[in-house]
């Protein structure tokens, strides 16, 4: 007898939508990690202010009985910074809610933090890219003169004049294990970049892969190598300017426009280097208001926002270089 099949009822469903969340890629949000944390307190000023004190001369000149040597003067050294507020925020139709099967809000205020978190790091970088110790590429005098890649003779040059400027390193020597490939690490500067920056440092004699580190007890989780006295963590939010470079002519490198290169920073620091700041009392959070609050006559929407206060600044730029290069296209 006929039978009856699924060719001739067919199903009122086209599909199976499976609720899983798949969350959109994450940058690594590096930039207020290595920073001293403070706070300016509650009912001061939204302007932070540090003081740094130069060192007295040695004394060389041998004394005069019964005279006393000329006063040496002391110097000093102020730098601002403003706490500043950031926000925004996202509106929830009442039909987002009623159509759609997802948890829209939960979903939403996960993204929303993450904004608040991603705009901060931004917030962070561009400050620190702002430093006046700076060294670019090819030892040229402009940005817009850049046509070279990072070389090791380049990295070199500004660690030796980190360490003339006193800079102390961040860690202390990574001895070498007894297991086979393992090597020891000096003690280093910290150095944030983009993964095309490491693309290129991956080519030079003398890196080592973060897998072969002698100890794997004090390495960052974004780390992903070294070079002598220098140690690699990757973030794409490191400080690229578009087109802001030489002209691309044969170089090989990269160009967002294809005219002029693109140029990239590498921050290179020591402890102390500088600070990010926010406000004592204030909570930097998420914001969740539903259709009843904010809706209007007819509660037709909900928000989610956030808003934090935060500020950063460079402590000493002695202790901070930006060695901006081009990169393999």
């Amino acid at each position: 007898m006929p039978q009856t099949t699924s060719t001739q009822i067919g199903s009122p469903h086209s599909e199976y939508y499976d609720k899983l969340y798949i969350k959109t890629n994450r940058p690594n949000l590096v930039h207020g990690m290595f920073g001293m944390k403070r706070t300016v307190p509650k009912g001061e000023s939204n302007t932070y202010k540090v003081r740094k004190y130069g060192s007295f001369p040695q004394v060389i000149n041998k004394g005069i009985e019964g005279v006393n040597p000329d006063p040496m003067q002391w110097s000093k050294e102020d730098k601002t910074a403003t706490v500043d507020l950031y926000s925004a925020y996202t509106e929830l139709t009442e039909e987002v809610d009623l159509y759609n099967p997802d948890p829209v809000l939960t979903i939403a205020t996960e993204e929303i933090g993450q904004c608040k978190s991603e705009s901060i790091d931004i917030v962070d970088r561009d400050i620190l890219n702002a430093g006046t110790s700076v060294f670019r590429g090819g030892a040229v005098g402009a940005r817009t003169s850049i046509v070279t890649k990072v070389t090791t003779a380049e990295l070199d040059k500004i660690v030796r004049a980190m360490k003339n400027n006193k800079a102390k390193f961040f860690k202390n020597m990574i001895k070498a294990a007894t297991g086979i490939g393992t090597t020891p690490i000096r003690p280093t500067y910290l150095c944030i970049t983009h993964p095309d920056v490491i693309y290129d440092l991956e080519q030079l004699t003398g890196w080592v892969p973060v897998s072969q580190y002698a100890s794997q007890g004090d390495v960052n989780e974004f780390e992903v190598g070294a070079y002598k006295n220098l140690r690699f963590i990757e973030s794409t939010q490191a400080k690229i300017w578009a087109n802001g470079g030489g002209a691309i002519g044969s170089t090989g490198c990269k160009s967002t426009g294809g005219s002029l290169l693109d140029i990239y920073s590498i921050l290179i620091f020591s402890p102390e280097a500088y600070t990010v700041i926010d406000f004592e009392g204030f909570e930097n959070k998420i914001i969740i208001k539903d259709k009843s609050q904010v809706g209007g006559p007819t509660e037709a929407f909900g928000t989610v926002a956030f808003k934090a206060r935060h500020g950063a600044i460079i402590n000493d730029d002695t202790k901070m270089y930006r060695y901006e290069v081009a990169v393999s296209a």
